[in-house]
């Protein structure tokens, strides 16, 4: 099965600068991905470096679709409201357009996706940049636990 690995990240808003974006910012991003999350991607992980919130999503959709990008785009506006209502500092600052126009390449968010054949058991490695603060995410058995339902085991489930 041909699986796409969609990284999509964004600098929302951030507590004291550029340290870090707060829970409330991410349990927003986390629950627009979740509740929208059905019929549209496999699986996906919530994940942080510094201030820029990333997520990552599987799905069969391929590289550069639009309704996977529209997920993306809609759970950081969420985030950006969030951060506003927290006064966290630069509230939105990579969310360069008011509108979603198709995908989100030249708006902002900084976007890495890849289609692959999936094999049993496929390993990848994310890595992750902001600042001098490098964050490596590797995820072995988690994409053949997701694709075969067994959500215990599955990228969310991973810390």
């Amino acid at each position: 099965m041909k699986l796409t690995l969609s990284v999509i990240k964004a600098d929302i808003g951030s507590i004291g600068g550029h340290v870090a974006s707060s829970n409330r910012l991410q349990e927003t991003v986390q629950a627009v991905i979740r509740d929208r999350a059905a019929g549209l991607i496999l699986d996906h992980y919530i994940s942080h470096t510094r201030d820029d919130i990333a997520i990552l999503m599987t799905h069969t959709r391929g590289e550069g679709d639009e309704q996977i990008h529209k997920l993306a785009w809609d759970a950081f506006r969420a985030g950006t409201d969030a951060a506003r209502q927290e006064g966290l500092y630069g509230a939105g600052q990579h969310l360069l357009k008011d509108s979603f126009s198709g995908n989100v390449r030249g708006m902002g968010p900084a976007v890495a996706e890849m289609e692959i054949e999936e094999r049993p058991n496929e390993p990848f490695t994310e890595l992750q940049r902001d600042g001098l603060a490098v964050r490596c995410l590797c995820i072995s058995h988690a994409l053949s636990c997701a694709a075969q339902g067994d959500k215990t085991r599955s990228l969310e489930s991973h810390p």
